[in-house]
């Protein structure tokens, strides 16, 4: 698992989710790694991954490195975009494992992105082979993580992505998720942007990032965000 430096997004839209998929499966075919379960948020990722001759070292590096040179030329940024080194921990039996999988894909109902793992596109959860079920009681994190740690993933487990709290946003309205990218200046739009920008700060998300999904500079994301909190006050 890894996660995006000082919790900032790692996946602004589908574009940046395929990208990393498909660098994912061109890395691991090279390296003779199989990818048992993946799940993509919007500030993390988990594998439940085995590896082979080549060690997990060389396998992660290459993959975070590849992803994140891509994606700082693409939203033209600069510097690490990872925070410190992943984390991994050995699955030592088949009760393990299978509670592993069942809990990495659980990880967009746990955000309260979607009501079933098979709703969200982006892990490698088959309706029909893989139970859909949160595993009773599984502790994922083995003895000697340390708290910091486990409240770090914990915390951005529950965090929805950029897309989700969109979709909440203009699902209340009636409204279709795209308006929020348009330009137009109508009150009713500039109303959803608000409340998009509010809720996307509540829950953690850069005002970089939010200015990249919008489409956008972050000068509008603070105006929007000043003007929310604003109304609220009043």
């Amino acid at each position: 698992m890894s996660h995006g430096v000082n919790d900032q997004d790692i996946f602004i839209d589908s574009a940046d989710r395929i990208r990393f998929l498909e660098e994912m499966r061109r890395i691991a075919t090279a390296c003779g790694v199989d990818i048992i379960a993946y799940c993509l948020m919007g500030n993390h990722f988990h594998f439940a991954i085995k590896v082979a001759n080549v060690p997990l070292s060389e396998f992660m590096r290459r993959m975070l490195n590849r992803y994140a040179s891509y994606f700082n030329l693409r939203h033209k940024r600069m510097g690490h975009l990872f925070q410190s080194r992943y984390l991994a921990y050995l699955c030592h039996d088949d009760v393990y494992y299978s509670n592993l999988i069942r809990y990495i894909h659980m990880n967009p109902i746990r955000a309260g992105i979607v009501a079933h793992p098979s709703e969200w596109p982006w892990s490698s959860f088959h309706p029909g082979v893989d139970s859909a079920e949160e595993p009773d009681g599984f502790d994922p994190w083995p003895k000697g993580t340390s708290e910091v740690e486990v409240e770090m993933f914990r915390r951005q487990e529950e965090q929805p992505d950029l897309e989700a709290i969109a979709a909440r946003v203009v699902d209340a309205a009636h409204d279709h998720q795209n308006s929020l990218k348009s330009r137009s200046r109508a009150r009713g739009l500039v109303k959803l942007r608000r409340l998009f920008v509010a809720d996307a700060v509540r829950f953690g998300h850069s005002q970089t990032s939010i200015a990249k999904w919008l489409g956008t500079s972050e000068s509008s994301v603070s105006r929007y965000a000043a003007a929310i909190m604003q109304e609220r006050k009043n």
